[in-house]
């Protein structure tokens, strides 16, 4: 029933619109307006999930030089994937690039990609 609806959604879309686009991409848009629309964030005692970020995996994010500041020229900002990894030994790490999306320290080598593409990293 659900996929009958999203389909006929589709349609209604395409009839509407006049734009033509393929149901796969539809459906994808569809996923992501939901989730920025209707999906509520943890309450957090200390600090944010960095792995609650309904976007995180599905939008395209572009790596980029952290900022720099009046004390420091070459500021840089804790890796997140590699100071709070599950699967490998936990190491800290600072890197010069971030994702300016997410505003969270990444290596550009493969802590970005771990970040964007797995759940848990």
């Amino acid at each position: 029933m659900l996929d009958l609806s999203i389909f006929n959604s589709y349609l209604l879309y395409k009839i509407n619109t006049g734009e033509k686009i393929r149901f796969t991409v539809y459906r994808l848009q569809l996923i992501r307006e939901i989730l920025e629309v209707y999906s509520i964030p943890k309450p957090t005692i200390d600090r944010p999930a960095l792995t609650y970020q309904p976007t995180r995996l599905t939008a395209k994010h572009f790596p980029s030089l952290v900022p720099q500041t009046m004390h420091r020229k070459a500021p840089q900002k804790i890796d997140v994937v590699c100071a709070h990894a599950s699967r490998r030994l936990r190491k800290r790490t600072d890197s010069r690039y971030m994702c300016k999306d997410c505003d969270v320290g990444l290596c550009v080598v493969n802590c970005f990609k771990e970040f964007h593409t797995l759940l848990h990293f």
